[in-house]
């Protein structure tokens, strides 16, 4: 295909204090096999306070101002600024495969519905165990049908849902449902992936167009980072009931519920108490060897209890938060 005829395509990184990772993701866009005429690189910048904006004024980017600083708002301006017939989003902590673009196109071409495409979510080797759990439990929710961070696929199927850290829309699409609500906290890719299939688009998730995406570390920042989810999830689903199933719920109210039984069967029963203790206990232990069985790794198997605690905790406390005192 001539280079004049492939479409122009606009990548939008919003960053915030992305210093760490924001150099090795630049490095890999510049590697794309994709004419660097048909393509621009849009960083909306969400008023760091690190060298974010000097990395990315040492490579071919523009840097957009973002001063509400957060991903939602960043994702809106990335679109109002964007001049692209295809818009990509990916994070500043991702590292792209370098025919994530050439890749995507023919999918668009094959079919005018298809409103976005996305693909195989990968983990970097060189993260630790805590991340690698973390992964895990991704996996696990994939196997469960309630999220779309895959890191494997071998056929192209259609999606609910996927996460804009690999996600390629068709502008005329996109344009159907900006702007976005700005009220929120967050989930600009679920309110999209949501609208859009109202208006009767399609989504593809493919086997390639792959991205890998940095997982949290830290037990701290996956914690805030489960928190904040829990609070957008519960406000997407004020507005748009369908976007809050029944397992979001589920593990929002987990633990005042389980606080509420343990009480009371310590009261009625403290064999009970016991009991569920037990219980709980057995079950991490199942999920922790199917961990050893799947990633045949000990030292990540060990942390997947701790971090399906983190994400039990957090998801609640955030979610009970948003419930009884609305942001």
């Amino acid at each position: 295909m001539n280079t004049l005829s492939k479409p122009f395509i606009s990548i939008v990184i919003p960053a915030r204090n992305a210093q760490r990772t924001l150099k090795d993701c630049l490095e890999s866009l510049k590697r794309l096999n994709y004419p660097k005429a048909r393509m621009e690189i849009l960083i909306v910048d969400g008023m760091s306070t690190d060298n974010t904006r000097e990395i990315a004024n040492l490579y071919d980017t523009t840097i957009v101002k973002n001063p509400k600083r957060s991903h939602r708002t960043g994702v809106g301006l990335g679109f109002e600024k964007a001049k692209g017939d295809l818009i990509a989003y990916a994070d500043a902590d991702c590292i792209v495969d370098e025919n994530w673009l050439e890749n995507c196109r023919k999918y668009f071409e094959s079919d005018p519905g298809i409103a976005g495409v996305t693909g195989p979510i990968h983990l970097p080797r060189q993260q630790n165990a805590f991340a690698k759990a973390v992964a895990f439990l991704f996996s696990l929710a994939v196997s469960l049908g309630k999220s779309s961070h895959k890191e494997t696929q071998h056929a192209v199927q259609e999606v609910e849902d996927f996460p804009t850290c690999n996600a390629i829309y068709r502008r005329e699409a996109l344009n159907t449902v900006m702007p976005l609500e700005e009220n929120l906290l967050g989930g600009a890719d679920v309110e999209l992936n949501y609208k859009l299939r109202q208006h009767g688009f399609r989504l593809l998730s493919t086997p390639d167009v792959k991205v890998w995406h940095y997982k949290r570390e830290t037990p701290g920042r996956f914690f805030r980072q489960m928190y904040r989810y829990a609070i957008m999830r519960l406000q997407l689903g004020k507005k748009w009931p369908p976007l809050l199933h029944v397992a979001h719920v589920a593990v929002g109210l987990s633990v005042p519920l389980l606080i509420i039984l343990f009480s009371l069967s310590f009261v009625v029963n403290p064999t009970l108490f016991f009991v569920g203790i037990g219980g709980i206990l057995a079950l991490l232990s199942l999920v922790f060897l199917f961990a050893v069985f799947k990633t045949k790794s000990l030292s990540t198997a060990l942390h997947v209890p701790l971090v399906i605690a983190i994400w039990v905790t957090a998801w609640s406390i955030g979610f009970c938060r948003e419930l009884v005192s609305p942001m």
